[in-house]
């Protein structure tokens, strides 16, 4: 007959709630224990890693709408730059819908919104090139050398984010290619095929450096 003391089965505790279950106090008290971490304005747990699948996601809680995410809030998407203060987002122009305004959102309509996009954890976002192209021709009055430089070092970023090694593709999308905005992001993808040949050259390969800090509203 068997003698040996019954086993207490000990109570495992209920798993903690998600955090968009919490309270502001327990997220703050959560954040500092180092149980959850902040992604644009989505908590998320320690053990969820920050990507761009996540990062995507938070795009999705500021608008009601289905969006594109484009230029500054793309480019952190794919990890290339900041968290811009404002999002920029784009729709179908002929969907009648309308986003609330927001602080955090700026949303423009387009013809054909799906073009050039591919999908991160369920969110459109514009590919690397045109990501690239976009921000080209969108900047119009970079505050000095240093950010235009900064500037084009995200867009060659961007390019090899996209498996890019030349401008010719995205020389094809500055258009129209007589007008000042194309010009000037033609002349943007030319410095930027500068970089990418120096890295080619022995001896000549550039450090990276910060990429542009693009939260500014492009014109």
């Amino acid at each position: 007959m068997n003698s040996d003391p019954p086993v207490r089965l000990r109570s495992v505790p209920p798993p903690p709630p998600p955090p968009h279950d919490l309270a502001l106090a327990e997220l703050c008290s959560a954040r500092l224990d180092g149980e959850i971490y902040l992604v644009g304005d989505v908590w998320y747990p320690i053990d969820e890693i920050d990507s761009p699948a996540s990062r995507a996601r938070t795009i999705s809680r500021l608008v009601p709408v289905a969006v594109v995410a484009e230029r500054s809030s793309a480019a952190w998407i794919f990890g290339l730059a900041p968290e811009p203060c404002c999002h920029e987002l784009h729709l179908d122009s002929g969907a009648r819908k309308r986003v609330p305004l927001s602080l955090r959102v700026r949303v423009r309509e387009v013809r054909d919104p799906l073009a050039e996009t591919l999908t991160i954890g369920g969110v459109c976002v514009t590919t690397p090139l045109r990501t690239a192209v976009d921000l080209a021709l969108c900047r119009t009055n970079p505050a000095g050398d240093c950010e235009e430089a900064r500037l084009v070092d995200l867009l060659a970023a961007l390019l090899r984010y996209g498996g890019y090694r030349t401008v010719r593709e995205a020389l094809h999308g500055c258009v129209p290619a007589l007008s000042p905005s194309g010009q000037r992001a033609a002349a943007r993808f030319r410095a930027v095929q500068d970089l990418f040949d120096d890295e080619t050259l022995p001896g000549r390969r550039r450090p990276s450096s910060a990429v542009a800090d693009i939260t500014e509203e492009c014109t």
